[in-house]
C-alpha cells in the first residue's frame, strides 16, 4: 500500500479533535471501532472506492481490486488488492492512554505471497506493520510481533476457515510498548493451538488514527479474512507526573548500547520481550546472549536516575567444516562456515555429481523429489564441528568430462536463478545457442543438466549437436534439475558440441554436464564451423589437414594501410592461423600426415591470452564490410581464432583493413631476380619460376606474366 494513498485518505476523512485527554476519568475506555462484520454494511459509491460500516466506525478502500471486499457468511473476505483502511472515529491516544486492538484474521490460498496489517499515525506514517510472509525464523521489520510464520501457513490447499490468528495489540503509550497476544491454529491438524505473549518498543508517541489491511496477493481465488475487529482506548492516570530511566544492555564491562525511556513516578520497570532477545550486531561479527538483568522490584525515580541493566555475554562460534566421501574415499568438495552457539542449524548445499576418480561418476541425490533441493541440514555442536556427506555409485565408470555450466570456459552468459536451491554451484548457462565444449575423435555419450520452466506447465526445450548431428532433443518442465542424455556417437574427428534453447527469456538455462568416452575413434577429420552469414571466419588448424573443395583458406601474403591480400593454400600444418570463405555451416577436412609451412606469417595465432591494446586487428564485420578492425583494449581474441598485429604508426587509413585482391595488391611490382628462395602461391618452395603468376621471391610478393 502506497502511504501517500493512506495519508490523504486519513487526513482527507479523518480531522478529528487533539490527543487532549482532559474530559476523561482515568481508567475510561472509548471504543473507537467494533465491527461485527455479520451486522455491517458495504457500499459501493464509486468503482473502485468501497466502504464498510459497523457499530461503531467505518473502513474505508481506496485502491485498485479484482474484486470488492464482501461479507460472507457474516466474515469480511479480501483478496488481489493493495489495502483498505479502517478510520478511527473516536478520539486519539494521549500520551498516557492505553489503545487496545482485537480481532481475528484467517488465511487463504496465499503461496508464494503476502498478506498482514498496520497501524497509522494522524499523519498517515507506519507506527507498527506487520507481514505474513517468508518467515526467515527472526524478528525483522517484516515480523515485529514474533509471530511464527509456520505455525499459521501449510500451503495453497488449505480451506480459509483452518488456519486463523487471534490477535490481541495492546499499545501503551504510558510506557512505550507494544504488547501482543496471539493465538494461532490449524483446525483439523495434530497441531495444538500456538500461544504467544511478546513485546517491543512503541516507536511513536504520535496517536493511532487508522488500521490498515495491506497485501498482495495478485491470483485470482486467493484471498484472507477478517472477523470482529474492536479497537478500544483506556483513559491514563493524568495526575501522576512521569519521568525517564535508562536501559543498559552491556558486556562484562563494556555499554553495548542504552536506551532512554519514561513511565509514571514510582511505576514498576517492566522490560520489553525484545530485551532478552539474544542479538547480532549488524556486521555478523559477533553474537550476544542474554544472561540477566535487575530490572525486577526497580521502580521510575522521580530525578530519572533509574537505570536498568541488561547482562549479555559474547556467544561461542562454533567453526565448521562439511566434507564429502564415496565407500569412505574422500572427495574434492568441501565446505567451511560457522554459527553462533545458539543458532547452530545451517544449510549446506553441494554438488550433484562428483568425479570419485578420472573415470568414475558419483552422485548425492536431492534430499526430497518435490523440492530437487540441493541442501542437507547439519546441528553444529561444537568449535571444529566436522560431517561427511556421502554419495553413492551412478554406475558410470567411464567418465570422461564433468563440469559445471560456468567452468566450461564457454565465454557464454552465466546466470545466478532464482532456483539456486535446484542448481548444483549457483550458477548456470543462458541464452538461445553456443558451443559448450569441443571433443576428439571418439565415441561418447552426453549428459546436459537443464533448468527448466517456472512453474509445472513452463516447458523448455533443448538441442544439443555434435556438429552437424542433433544428439540430444529434451524438454525440461518446472524448477527441478533435468538431465537429457544422448544415445552413444561417434567423432571422427575435432567437432564442437553446441546447444539451442527454446525460451532463452525464462532466465533458466544448463547447469551442467557430463560426459562418457566409450570408445575410442581414429580422428580423419577435422572440423572447420563457419558460425556466421557473413561468410567468412578465422581458424587454427589442430592437425594438419587439407583443405576441401568446398570452401576457401587463405593466409595473409602482403598488407599496407587499406587492406591485406591474401594468398590460397590447399594444405596447412597444426597450429597455422588461416582465413576461411564459405557458407555458414560446418565443413570436414581430411587429416594428414603433414602438410609444408606456408611462406607467409603476417596472420597469428591466438592461444585466448591476446588482449586488445590498439595494435590487435581480428576479422568482424561491421555494417556489412567484412575486414580486420582494432580489438577493443582489454578485450580478448578467443583461442583458436587469428589475429593480425599492426604497429601504431601504421594504422589503416580507413580504420579497418580490407580483404583485398592479391594480383591487384602486387600488380605494379616489378620482377627481381630468384637468386634467393621462391615460393609459388600455395607456400611451396620452388626450384625456379616456370609458369605466369604470383610468386614470393626474397621475401617480396611478384607477378610472372
Amino acid at each position: 500500500m502506497r502511504k501517500s494513498t493512506i495519508k490523504s485518505l486519513l487526513l482527507g476523512l479523518l480531522m478529528t479533535a487533539g490527543a487532549s485527554s482532559a474530559w476523561a476519568a482515568a481508567g475510561d475506555v472509548t471504543t473507537n471501532v467494533d465491527i461485527d462484520f455479520s451486522n455491517a454494511i458495504v457500499t459501493s459509491s464509486e468503482t473502485p472506492k468501497y466502504s464498510i460500516e459497523g457499530t461503531v466506525g467505518s473502513m474505508t478502500w481506496n485502491n485498485q481490486w479484482t474484486f470488492a471486499p464482501t461479507i460472507v457468511d457474516g466474515i469480511l473476505q479480501f483478496g488481489n488488492f493493495d489495502g483498505g483502511s479502517i478510520a478511527f472515529e473516536g478520539k486519539e491516544a494521549g500520551a498516557k492512554d492505553v489503545v487496545t486492538i482485537t480481532f481475528e484474521m484467517a488465511f487463504g490460498k496465499l503461496t508464494g505471497k503476502h498478506v498482514g496489517f498496520n497501524f497509522l499515525d494522524a499523519g498517515g506514517d507506519v507506527i507498527l506493520e506487520q507481514l505474513f510472509d517468508a518467515y526467515n525464523g527472526d524478528f525483522d521489520d517484516k515480523n515485529p510481533l514474533g509471530l511464527s510464520w509456520n505455525s499459521m501457513y501449510r500451503g495453497s490447499n488449505t480451506v480459509i476457515q483452518e488456519r486463523c490468528v487471534y490477535f490481541t495489540i495492546v499499545l501503551d503509550y504510558a510506557k512505550g510498548t507494544i504488547n501482543t497476544h496471539t493465538k494461532c491454529y490449524l483446525s483439523g491438524t495434530s497441531k495444538a493451538a500456538t500461544e504467544a505473549d511478546y513485546s517491543v518498543a512503541l516507536p511513536t508517541t504520535n496517536p493511532i488514527r487508522a488500521f490498515v489491511l495491506t497485501g498482495n496477493i495478485n491470483n485470482a481465488g486467493r484471498y484472507s479474512t477478517l472477523d470482529n475487529l474492536k479497537i478500544t482506548t483506556t483513559e491514563g492516570n493524568y495526575t501522576v507526573e512521569t519521568a525517564e530511566y535508562t536501559v543498559n544492555y552491556v558486556c562484562g564491562k563494556n555499554v553495548i548500547k542504552s536506551e532512554t525511556r519514561s513511565n509514571d513516578v514510582d511505576a514498576a520497570i517492566t522490560l520489553f520481550a525484545s530485551d532478552t532477545q539474544n542479538f547480532t550486531l549488524e556486521d555478523n561479527s559477533m553474537r550476544y546472549i542474554y544472561v540477566e538483568d535487575d530490572a525486577e522490584g526497580q521502580t521510575v525515580a522521580e530525578d530519572g536516575s533509574t537505570v536498568v541493566t541488561v547482562k549479555f555475554r559474547e556467544a561461542d562460534k562454533y567453526n565448521y567444516t562439511v566434507t564429502t566421501s564415496y565407500e569412505g574415499n574422500a572427495l574434492a568438495y568441501t565446505a567451511t562456515g560457522f554459527v553462533w552457539e545458539d543458532m547452530n542449524e545451517v544449510v549446506v548445499s553441494y554438488p550433484r555429481f562428483q568425479a570419485y576418480n578420472e573415470t568414475t561418476l558419483v552422485e548425492k541425490k536431492p534430499q526430497g523429489d518435490k523440492d530437487a533441493e540441493l541442501k542437507q541440514s547439519i546441528t553444529v555442536t561444537e568449535d571444529g564441528f566436522t560431517e561427511d556427506f556421502a554419495y553413492s555409485a551412478t554406475g558410470i565408470e567411464n567418465l570422461y568430462l564433468l563440469s559445471e555450466a560456468e567452468n566450461l570456459g564457454t565465454g557464454l552468459a552465466t546466470n545466478s536463478t532464482t532456483y539456486t536451491s535446484r542448481v548444483s554451484n549457483g550458477l548456470i548457462i543462458y541464452g538461445a545457442s553456443g558451443t559448450l565444449v569441443t571433443l576428439p575423435a571418439g565415441k561418447y555419450i552426453f549428459t546436459l543438466g537443464m533448468i527448466g520452466g517456472d512453474n509445472s506447465n513452463h516447458k523448455v526445450a533443448y538441442t544439443v549437436s555434435a556438429g552437424n548431428t542433433k544428439i540430444i532433443e529434451a524438454t525440461c518442465t518446472g524448477n527441478m534439475l533435468a538431465l537429457g542424455v544422448s544415445e552413444e556417437f561417434t567423432l571422427n574427428g575435432t567437432t564442437e558440441i553446441a546447444f539451442t534453447c527454446s525460451d532463452p527469456a525464462s532466465g533458466r538455462g544448463i547447469d551442467l554436464v557430463y560426459i562418457q568416452k566409450t570408445g575410442d575413434a581414429e580422428e580423419t577429420v577435422e572440423i572447420i564451423p563457419v558460425k556466421t552469414d557473413a561468410g567468412w571466419t578465422t581458424y587454427v588448424a589442430k592437425n594438419a589437414i587439407e583443405i576441401p573443395s568446398n570452401i576457401e583458406a587463405y593466409t595473409v601474403c602482403a598488407e599496407n594501410n587499406e587492406s591485406v591480400a591474401l594468398s590460397p593454400v590447399v594444405s596447412v600444418p597444426a597450429g597455422t592461423p588461416i582465413i576461411v570463405k564459405a557458407a555458414k555451416g560446418n565443413y570436414d577436412c581430411n587429416i594428414v600426415a603433414s602438410a609444408e609451412e606456408p611462406a607467409f606469417k603476417f596472420l597469428k595465432a591466438s592461444d585466448g591470452s591476446v588482449v586488445g591494446d590498439g595494435t590487435i586487428y581480428a576479422l568482424a564485420n561491421i555494417n556489412d564490410v567484412v575486414g580486420f578492425y582494432p580489438v577493443k583494449d582489454g578485450i580478448t581474441v578467443p583461442a583458436g581464432k587469428a589475429y593480425i598485429v599492426v604497429e601504431e604508426e601504421e594504422a589503416p587509413v580507413k580504420g579497418y583493413l580490407a580483404l583485398g585482391d592479391e594480383a591487384d595488391a602486387i600488380n605494379n611490382i616489378a620482377v627481381e631476380a630468384a637468386n634467393g628462395a621462391i615460393y609459388n602461391i600455395a607456400g611451396q618452395k620452388m626450384e625456379s619460376i616456370k609458369n605466369g603468376g604470383l610468386y614470393i621471391v626474397n621475401g617480396k610478393k611478384v607477378i610472372v606474366k
